[in-house]
């Protein structure tokens, strides 16, 4: 068996393999698991004549040589061809029978002769709000499943905000104004069951958590991404009342925020005031 010597290592997400011809068709690569390709009786599945029934081997396992830049947690995707009758080609080149190459994000790599694949990753990253701490907990174990991030403060890198009923806080208006999903933890648990039987993400949009605020029930606002948001506040300034506010960098592009000390202010007012800014001026 030959390795090459080209390794890309990452960390906290997903490696993916995404059809050319059908953009949706994506295969999740989760670090520590073994996938065999072919026709039949495999995890990845092609249905597609010049794939033999056992063509090849995707493995995602820890980087074997750790530099500077690496830490623990890092891993690598290795892809062997099986012996297939028709060939495995990584960016156009041709694998020898049971060679073994390592794979770099942006690869080509084509089983049989119709079935092209483009390997990249996705990072999953969750903020959670409103959550007590056995529901954390559970959160956490859910994410690690799938090689995601669970955090508790909202930062740019977040790609989801997990809520089980909506209230006005700073978390929801910055995903908001980000335009990424608030979504219940329905959602996380059906998020896993399909990246490990190879299914497409569920539709964010059917798990919307439940409003409770009372000041805006009844009035038909929908929580859903607008990407109208994303510029609403471009030049704007929020006034932060306390150093924690500020420190748990609760930010956006479009969203700067800077310390006030004098202000006196009731929180309520300020978020509410924001919050329906966010919700109507789109």
């Amino acid at each position: 068996v030959t390795f090459c010597a080209i390794i890309l290592v990452h960390v906290d997400s997903m490696w993916t393999l995404t059809c050319t011809i059908q953009p949706a068709l994506k295969i999740y690569l989760l670090s520590g698991k073994e996938y065999k390709v072919g026709r039949k009786d495999c995890e990845i599945q092609l249905d597609d004549k010049s794939v033999s029934r056992c063509h090849a081997m995707l493995a995602v396992v820890p980087s074997s040589q750790p530099s500077q830049s690496q830490s623990e947690g890092h891993s690598v995707v290795r892809l062997t061809d099986k012996g297939s009758k028709f060939g495995t080609k990584v960016n156009d080149k041709k694998l020898t029978s049971n060679d073994t190459v390592s794979l770099e994000s942006g690869d080509m790599v084509l089983f049989g002769m119709q079935q092209t694949y483009r390997l990249g990753y996705e990072q999953l990253v969750f903020c959670c709000s409103g959550m007590t701490a056995e529901e954390k907990k559970s959160l956490k174990s859910l994410v690690k499943r799938i090689g995601a991030r669970l955090k508790n403060d909202w930062t740019d890198g977040c790609t989801h905000l997990l809520m089980n009923s909506i209230t006005v806080t700073i978390k929801v208006v910055a995903a908001l104004v980000c335009c990424k999903p608030i979504v219940t933890t329905l959602w996380l648990e059906e998020a896993c069951r399909c990246i490990e039987q190879q299914q497409p993400l569920p539709d964010p949009s059917g798990y919307q958590p439940e409003l409770v605020e009372e000041s805006l029930r009844d009035t038909g606002i929908s929580f859903l991404p607008d990407p109208r948001r994303q510029k609403l506040l471009d030049g704007k300034t929020a006034l932060m009342l306390t150093k924690k506010m500020v420190s748990n960098r609760v930010r956006s592009r479009a969203l700067v925020c800077k310390p006030s000390h004098y202000l006196q202010v009731y929180k309520t007012v300020l978020l509410q005031g924001l919050f329906h800014k966010v919700m109507t001026q789109v």
